[in-house]
């Protein structure tokens, strides 16, 4: 008995295994990788004695607040966020210690955008302050 090849077309290598296997990775990289550090932004924490500060400097605080619509407030004044770096860099306000008290229903990137208009300007005493109802 003889056998015989046929001669001609060879057969197709299909990919769909291969994108099989890719997808696979893919989502194992996406569900182990760490993202975010959310240690990276120190939140103020509260003391175990009223009316105590914890951690404050010689210069003073300064309490900026972002409102529900993105807007930032510092001692009742609307400050655009362009111009935050300019304000926190007259009168040596960078060497302040600032506590960022964001809404409830303010936006992330008001956030962010607070967060990189006071690096730009300096200043290295930043807190995110959380306000928690009590029970």
């Amino acid at each position: 008995m003889k056998t015989m090849r046929r001669r001609g077309v060879l057969p197709k290598v299909t990919l769909v295994p291969l994108i099989d296997v890719l997808f696979i990775l893919l989502f194992y990289f996406m569900v182990t990788s760490v993202y975010l550090d959310l240690d990276m932004i120190p939140v103020s924490q509260e003391t175990e004695e009223p009316g105590v500060a914890v951690d404050e400097p010689p210069g003073g605080s300064i309490l900026l607040r972002i409102d529900t619509e993105g807007r930032t407030v510092i001692r009742g004044t609307v400050i655009r966020a362009t111009e935050l770096s300019d304000w926190f860099q007259q009168g040596d306000r960078a060497a302040n210690t600032v506590l960022v008290l964001p809404s409830g229903e303010a936006p992330v990137q008001a956030l962010a955008t607070v967060m990189d208009a006071l690096a730009r300007a300096g200043v290295t005493r930043t807190r995110l302050v959380r306000l928690e109802a009590r029970p």
